[in-house]
């Protein structure tokens, strides 16, 4: 199974990420990550949806670590993510800065 350090943005009533920098977090990932660099776009708000343009920065079986090109604020816990032409169904395990973690959902089948 696959664990990952959440650090969710709803156990604090602000992120203060903004104001001080982080510290580097430390690797908890068991699955083997993969550079990549690829343009895609993070899907989320239901009735009012919005489009994150980002860039897939790494890979791995389990999951993404994207960067957008603005400060992503609110993102929702779970969201759709498209890259190399495939959607993906993704649930955000950390912000920082203009960066974000994602675990990737597998298909039931």
């Amino acid at each position: 199974m696959f664990t990952l350090d959440v650090n969710d943005s709803k156990s604090a009533p602000e992120d203060t990420s903004i104001l001080s920098p982080t510290p580097p977090r430390a690797e908890n990932r068991h699955a083997t990550r993969e550079n990549l660099s690829s343009l895609g776009g993070l899907a989320y708000g239901g009735e009012e949806p919005r489009v994150l343009s980002c860039e897939v920065l790494d890979i791995s079986e389990t999951g993404v670590r994207v960067e957008t090109y603005v400060h992503p604020v609110d993102i929702p816990e779970f969201v759709s993510l498209t890259f190399g032409g495939r959607y993906y169904r993704a649930r955000r395990c950390w912000v920082e800065g203009n960066q974000i973690g994602l675990e990737l959902i597998p298909d039931e089948a």
